[in-house]
C-alpha cells in the first residue's frame, strides 16, 4: 500500500496532524510545527498547504537561529558576527523581536571601536590633535569605553608637551637662552626623559654661560 493511499484511508489522522501543525505555528513553536508537517509530508506531500507552511516554518527557524547567533556575538564582543547575523534578520523581518535595536547597538559599538582604533593609531603617530578628536568622539558617546578617557587625557598631555618643546626650540633659534632653559626645565619636570629635552637643556645652559662671559 502506497503512502498516498495510506493517507487517503486516514483523512482524520491527517486533519488532526494539520490542526496540530497550525496550532504550533500560531504559537510560534516553529520546530514543533516542522516536526508535525514532516509527518504529514511522509503520508501526503501535497496535503492542503503543508508545503507552504513548512517553508514558512523553516524561514522562522532560520530567523530565530540568526537572531540567537547575532545576540550571542554581540554579547561576546564579536561585532562583525553580530552585524552580519542581525543585519540578515532585519533585512528579512524589520520588526523581528528587538533585532533592529540590537543591530543599532552593534553598529554603534562598531563605530566606537573604529574611532578608538583610529585614536590609538594617531596617538602612536604623534598626531595629538587628531587623537584628541578621535578619543573625544568616543567619550561623548560612551564615557566608560575601554581606556578612551585615559588615552584622551594622555593625548592632551602629550600635545601640551609637544607645544612646550616647540616653543623651547623657537626660543633657541632666537637666542632666548633664559626662556628656553625655563621651558626645558618645565618639560623635564612634567615628563623626565621627554625626547632630547635634557640634552637641549645642557646645551642651552652652556650657550647661556658663553653669552654671559
Amino acid at each position: 500500500m502506497t503512502e498516498e493511499r495510506h493517507g487517503a484511508e486516514h483523512p482524520g489522522r491527517l486533519a488532526s496532524l494539520y490542526t496540530r501543525a497550525t496550532t504550533a505555528l500560531a504559537a510560534r513553536e516553529w520546530e514543533s510545527a516542522l516536526f508535525v508537517l514532516e509527518e504529514i509530508a511522509m503520508v501526503d506531500p501535497e496535503y492542503r498547504d503543508t508545503a507552504d507552511l513548512a517553508a514558512q516554518a523553516w524561514r522562522e527557524v532560520r530567523l530565530v537561529e540568526a537572531y540567537n547567533r547575532g545576540t550571542a556575538a554581540l554579547k561576546a564582543g564579536d561585532l562583525e558576527g553580530a552585524l552580519g547575523y542581525l543585519n540578515a534578520v532585519v533585512t528579512q523581518r524589520p520588526d523581528f523581536r528587538d533585532a533592529g535595536q540590537k543591530l543599532r547597538a552593534a553598529q554603534q559599538q562598531a563605530r566606537l571601536s573604529e574611532f578608538y582604533r583610529r585614536g590609538l593609531t594617531l596617538y602612536t603617530q604623534g598626531r595629538w590633535d587628531e587623537a584628541i578628536e578621535a578619543f573625544g568622539m568616543v567619550i561623548a558617546v560612551e564615557p566608560s569605553y575601554r581606556h578612551a578617557l585615559d588615552m584622551l587625557e594622555d593625548s592632551r598631555e602629550q600635545l601640551k608637551l609637544a607645544n612646550m618643546y616647540r616653543s623651547a626650540m623657537d626660543m633657541i633659534e632666537s637666542d632666548d637662552w633664559d626662556g628656553a632653559a625655563d621651558m626645558l626645565r618645565s618639560i623635564q619636570g612634567q615628563s623626565p626623559g621627554y625626547r632630547d629635552a635634557g640634552t637641549q637643556l645642557r646645551e642651552v645652559e652652556r650657550m647661556r654661560a658663553l653669552y654671559r662671559l
